[in-house]
């Protein structure tokens, strides 16, 4: 049936945005009255907001989603307001918009899509005309600031939610489908990973083991085999109306995992399909070819108010802290698609009314509906694929798995945040890696239809690249920490785990708490001429945090050897103009503490980033002092003075004239041939130059290769394996006594004692 919607009569309704959490802008609805048929009807091309704007010719940039190809906003600008532009925005991923501009502008937004009548008013799409700030110099191109008004905007729609980032381990990243929690052993070992998880300070983790008192990979329906570990592996009995969540008692064993999980403040995750054929529903099946069989229409609103109870007895019954949502929601002719969606946003939202402190994953397919799809919680889909490392390749080389997923990782969240505009709230963060499921033999262990069943790369923790993935994670998606892999079901590797390594994880995680006010404005930092661009061979890349003229820049380096920077002090990082009086303390807070002198707006910051690290700058506003603003590193005023810095490198310290008693760490300084006092906060200061002993030590160590012609195109490289270096690995060994197998020895980011050389070609001769 299809609705005609010029012949009907509208309820038009807008709303002032700062009636709706203090946010500009104008919200317009339409509402229509129908008389209910309960069957599906197609609305095509209805005109839900058009503007005529006399004598005003804009210009406007549109916002594509990659993944869908479907619109998201369009971004208006006029040459009379050159610093103040809008964006128009559907509330759904459905929309579309055009702009019609000669000497005066007819700016339109339409969607077309399905809906099945239930009642006699029916709400079309909402439409939102958003304010934005444009940053000058911006030409051409959406700049940060208007894309800050866009998220700021969606972000107020968000339903509450919790107080603080969510930290989360998804527990099939650690192949938890391969435990049998039918057996004490297999519910042992989950009690490891529910302590792992508490002891680093994580607050949820997704429970998917299989329970083969419940369920059987032989009796799923979904695409993939994993249906035994849903809904803590009564999955299939609820699919065939066999469990009754609120009804029938929760199984004991399940239930010994429950109270475990309680006892150590963790609240665990269920793994859900919602589109399964579910048997109580089966007259309201389609056809899908991802699954076995047909699945349910979500787009129906009785389907809708059964999954509604369904999650919400289960939710009440179990405890659960939230569900991850994966497989699709969608299935059908793809015209059903839009009914789908909003009917899947009915059911998420209603949830997460009745139980606002519930964490929702999402998965599948949820890269494809933008930045509106989240609102209920909590985060798009990590790095908008499978996490097997095998489905998204290798961005840039490197001997640590966690950095080529934490490259890739950032490379994602860029495109989430400047094409699908997503907001920082609702940004997945993808912590460490999934460990390889294929075992050496080829085959794939508790796999759907496999009938060998045993662990498989249980122990894999990676313990020399983690923290740049952490890094990564924090920089981009600070509010939602998901750990993949943690040190749990190895028995070594969970009982050897540095306590450092503990207290550096709860140290970050507690940094996304502390500074959420700051975080949640988080940006990517794009200044191509300084070769700060998206993860890519030899450049740099990275994001900037500013509020109220303070925050933090986090600058990462995916190549082998060492990049620096002339970092600029001003707008790109976020950063206005202050008075005439004020500048900023730069601190350098990782890999090692520098402060540096006062930062000057329009001055840069020089910046070296080791090979496969990143370094973390906090600026914080302040009043300059008298006298001249020089390059180096100001150390606290301390007797005796103590430098903190890399083995053999050379630093420049200002050192207060009255204290300083002429020695460095024990060391007596030479005689300096700068004898300038130099005149901070009213205080007159010495310049000194420290070298420091030993020789650079990082975790990657670029070997500079030659050719020459008339040795057959034979490559050349020297490189010195110095007494620190062997030390370090020595002490490393010590410190991290796991009894490694011989295939360990195969990864190459396990057994970190060893020294590893590889070849790295950057943009190779076709020829070689």
């Amino acid at each position: 049936m299809e609705l005609d919607l010029q012949r009907y009569d509208y309820r038009f309704k807008a709303t002032r945005l700062h009636e709706h959490n203090n946010h500009t802008g104008w919200l317009y609805s339409k509402s229509v009255s129908l008389q209910p048929t309960g069957t599906l009807i197609t609305v095509t091309g209805a005109t839900l907001f058009s503007l005529s704007l006399q004598n005003q010719s804009l210009t406007s940039i549109t916002k594509t989603n990659p993944y869908s190809q479907r619109q998201v906003a369009m971004f208006l600008r006029s040459p009379k307001q050159p610093t103040i532009g809008f964006a128009i925005t559907n509330k759904s991923p459905f929309g579309s918009y055009s702009l019609q501009s000669n000497g005066s502008s007819r700016i339109k937004s339409q969607y077309a899509g399905h809906l099945n009548i239930t009642s006699k008013e029916v709400t079309l799409d909402s439409v939102l005309l958003i304010p934005t700030n444009i940053l000058q110099g911006s030409e051409g191109t959406v700049s940060y600031s208007e894309l800050q008004s866009f998220k700021d905007c969606v972000s107020s729609f968000m339903l509450p939610t919790r107080k603080g980032s969510l930290k989360l381990n998804v527990g099939w990243d650690e192949s938890d489908y391969q435990i049998d929690a039918a057996t004490q052993s297999g519910r042992d070992q989950y009690k490891r990973i529910i302590e792992r998880a508490a002891n680093l300070s994580l607050t949820h983790v997704v429970y998917a083991p299989r329970n083969t008192h419940f369920s059987s990979r032989y009796n799923t329906t979904d695409g993939w085999g994993w249906e035994d570990c849903l809904w803590f592996s009564l999955g299939e009995l609820i699919r065939e109306n066999k469990f009754t969540p609120g009804t029938d008692p929760i199984p004991a064993e399940i239930q010994e995992i429950l109270d475990y999980a309680k006892e150590k403040n963790v609240k665990l995750m269920s793994y859900v399909y919602p589109a399964l054929g579910f048997k109580e529903l089966s007259a309201y099946f389609v056809p899908s070819t991802g699954y076995a069989g047909q699945v349910l229409n979500l787009g129906n609103p009785y389907v809708q108010d059964r999954m509604i109870a369904l999650l919400d007895n289960f939710l009440v019954a179990t405890g659960v802290g939230g569900f991850a949502w994966d497989h699709s929601i969608t299935a059908g002719p793809q015209h059903l698609f839009y009914s789908q969606w909003r009917g899947w946003m009915r059911i998420i939202e209603t949830l997460k009314t009745r139980h606002p402190e519930i964490a929702m994953d999402h998965r599948v397919d949820a890269r494809k509906w933008g930045p509106w799809h989240v609102l209920a919680g909590s985060y798009s889909e990590p790095i908008s694929s499978d996490e097997d490392p095998e489905t998204y390749g290798v961005l840039i080389p490197s001997l640590h798995t966690d950095m080529v997923a934490a490259s890739n990782m950032r490379l994602v969240n860029y495109l989430y945040s400047t094409e699908c505009l997503i907001p920082i709230i609702t940004m997945p963060g993808f912590i460490t890696h999934l460990s390889e499921r294929r075992a050496d033999n080829g085959s794939y262990p508790c796999f759907k239809n496999t009938a060998a069943c045993f662990d498989v790369n249980t122990r894999d923790f990676d313990l020399l690249g983690y923290r740049y993935s952490l890094l990564s994670s924090v920089a981009t998606a600070s509010h939602n920490n998901l750990f993949n892999m943690i040190p749990a079901r190895d028995v070594s590797e969970n009982d050897l785990f540095p306590e450092t390594d503990v207290n550096f994880i709860r140290k970050w995680l507690k940094f996304t708490d502390d500074y959420e006010h700051i975080l949640l404005y988080t940006n990517v930092l794009q200044i191509p001429d300084l070769g700060i661009a998206a993860p890519q061979q030899g450049h740099l890349d990275g994001t900037f945090a500013m509020y109220q003229q303070q925050g933090f820049v986090f600058l990462f380096n995916p190549n082998p050897y060492n990049m620096k920077v002339d970092l600029p002090i001003n707008s790109f990082i976020g950063l206005v103009d202050p008075t005439s009086s004020k500048g900023w303390n730069c601190t350098t807070i990782y890999p090692f503490t520098i402060t540096h002198p006062t930062c000057l707006f329009n001055s840069s910051l020089s910046v070296e980033v080791f090979g496969e690290s990143a370094v973390v700058i906090q600026f914080t506003e302040v009043t300059v002092g008298n006298g001249p603003v020089v390059v180096g590193m100001v150390l606290k005023e301390e007797v005796p003075l103590k430098v903190e810095g890399y083995p053999g490198y050379e630093y420049q310290l200002f050192v207060r004239s009255d204290k300083f008693n002429g020695s460095v760490n024990g060391v007596r300084c030479l005689r300096h041939n700068d004898d300038t006092d130099y005149v901070f906060y009213n205080h007159s200061y010495k310049k000194v130059t420290v070298s420091m002993n030993g020789v650079t030590l990082s975790s990657q160590s670029g070997i500079k290769a030659l050719t020459n012609s008339t040795t057959n195109g034979v490559w050349n490289g020297t490189f010195t394996v110095s007494d620190e270096i062997r030390r370090q690995l020595a002490a490393r060994k010590l410190s991290y006594p796991i009894p490694w197998n011989p295939t360990d020895f195969k990864a190459t980011w396990l057994v970190p004692y060893r020294l590893l050389l590889y070849i790295y070609f950057e943009n190779p001769d076709p020829t070689l």
